[in-house]
């Protein structure tokens, strides 16, 4: 009879298991641990779904990762913020499984193109676990425009020209510039590569060829150190940044081209501040976060797929 009793208490508690599965993901919550959620909004201006070639990375969208019982009910969630490259960071501390939640875009800075892409949430997928901390990532997640913009393939010609309201008089031609005087040279501008939108990777500053246009470092005698500060020399010690292009670190050696292509570029997509920033947070991060900034610092290296390195090789 009392195995009887055991044996039917067994039952009601799977059954009440069943029936409501926040028990079970309550559990999920464990002393110690922690959670980070890690993703990319961009603007899908041609609402392809796809990066590359025209979306653009979008700096302040609004992002919520929510984690919900099977009623509906809230368990946990985390708000992010984009960066400049469009990137997200959410935290969970306290949860070392976040199965079943999902990523939501909240709001665009950007009201021409602020349509969420889909409505149902991203879904995160486990990357990876060490250290106590779990690490997903949520595939990119795109806002849309109401129309594809005008420059997009396939996109819809610009209306015509309004015409001019009837009754107001067309505006006088202009008067013809003067005659440049007799013998007068032609005028010519010198080349400003620095304003030029020119990205180059981390083998073209590398070469040679190019060490001419090093700007505020030289390849042999400037460190990481003199670049980054004390931490990047406690890290690499006294390497040179030539050394740091050619070694295996990818942090390291897409944060040195950055930087110089922020240095020689005023149309670079990122200041040398905002290269260091992002470098040395990374560099104290851990190894998930190391990863996507090495990445988001590539595409922006290859200007998001669209750059060309217009250095001339030195004479």
């Amino acid at each position: 009879m009392a195995a009887s009793s055991r044996m039917l208490g067994l039952s009601l508690v799977l059954l009440l298991v069943a029936l409501h599965p926040a028990s079970v993901a309550s559990m999920k919550h464990q002393d110690g641990w922690s959670s980070l959620v890690t993703g990319n909004v961009f603007c899908d201006q041609c609402m392809k779904n796809t990066v590359f070639p025209f979306a653009l990375p979008m700096l302040g969208a609004k992002v919520s990762v929510e984690c919900k019982a099977a009623d509906g009910s809230m368990m946990a969630s985390a708000e992010a913020t984009t960066d400049f490259l469009g990137g997200f960071v959410a935290s969970f501390k306290g949860m070392a499984d976040l199965e079943g939640c999902k990523a939501y875009m909240k709001s665009s800075p950007d009201s021409s193109c602020s349509i969420a892409g889909y409505e149902g949430g991203g879904e995160l997928k486990l990357r990876s676990k060490f250290f106590f901390t779990s690490f997903y990532g949520v595939e990119p997640m795109f806002f849309k425009p109401a129309a594809p913009k005008s420059f997009c393939p396939g996109s819809k010609p610009n209306p015509p020209p309004v015409p001019s309201l009837p009754g107001i008089p067309p505006l006088p031609p202009l008067p013809p510039l003067p005659p440049k005087p007799p013998g007068a040279p032609p005028i010519t501008l010198p080349p400003m590569p620095w304003m030029q939108p020119s990205t180059c990777t981390a083998d073209q500053w590398k070469n040679s060829d190019f060490f001419c246009h090093w700007k505020k470092a030289t390849p042999f005698q400037t460190t990481v150190e003199i670049m980054f500060g004390k931490a990047a020399k406690k890290k690499y010690g006294d390497m040179n940044l030539y050394s740091a292009l050619q070694g295996e670190d990818d942090l390291l050696k897409q944060a040195v081209a950055a930087m110089m292509n922020a240095y020689g570029n005023l149309k670079f997509s990122m200041s040398p501040k905002a290269v260091k920033k992002e470098f040395l947070l990374a560099l104290k991060g851990p190894q998930q976060l190391k990863w996507d900034t090495a990445w988001k610092l590539k595409q922006a290296n290859l200007g998001w797929g669209k750059g060309k390195c217009m250095l001339a090789p030195c004479k």
